[in-house]
């Protein structure tokens, strides 16, 4: 039977401390070290990695993190898998999938963005779909929102999307129908 960890009150992980595969506190330091599993009310990570964070507030620099859910999240030249959290700020960093209530990235990149409102600038993105977008400088391949204000560059955005799924049904159709009808006469 395992037992349930009760939280440290601080603790921190430097090169030299031994690091354990799951660190349960309060508070959590981790400085060039390399962890699997946090859970804390505070997290800093420091030119480290973590596998999975689970925190109230996450401050990361020049860090990489797997897997992230917290309520603010500050990204400082670092990079992420999957990032979920109510507040998530991207200063010149990589992130691959970020889900949040309200999301700003500056001078960073990400590939898929999903929340309630989005301020970019100077920045690059794959896909975002937002309620509210703002910025300036903002490149994207696809971008799906109600209201846009700022410099954007997309690919694909939400009347072009519509015409593009509106091209493909007919398409689809099109050939499905030409295949019925060469059916039937073999038939």
């Amino acid at each position: 039977m395992l037992e349930a960890k009760q939280p440290a009150q601080d603790q921190t992980i430097t090169p030299l401390s031994r690091e354990p595969a799951e660190i349960v506190a309060e508070s959590v330091n981790v400085n060039q070290s390399s962890v699997e599993d946090i859970q804390a009310d505070l997290v800093r990570l420091v030119n480290s990695s973590a596998t999975n964070i689970s925190a109230s507030e996450v401050d990361v620099r020049q860090s990489f993190v797997m897997q992230l859910d917290a309520e603010q999240v500050d990204f400082h030249e670092s990079a992420s898998g999957i990032v979920r959290g109510d507040t998530v700020s991207i200063l010149g960093s990589t992130n691959g999938v970020v889900q949040s209530s309200h999301v700003v990235i500056e001078s960073g990149s990400a590939i898929f963005v999903s929340s309630g409102s989005t301020e970019i600038n100077n920045s690059q993105t794959g896909v975002v779909l937002s309620r509210i977008i703002t910025g300036n400088s903002l490149r994207s391949v696809v971008l799906l929102s109600g209201k846009v204000e700022g410099n954007v560059e997309t690919v694909l955005d939400t009347p072009r999307a519509l015409l593009l799924g509106l091209a493909s049904g007919v398409a689809i159709g099109m050939v499905i129908l030409i295949g019925n009808l060469i059916n039937r006469r073999k038939g």
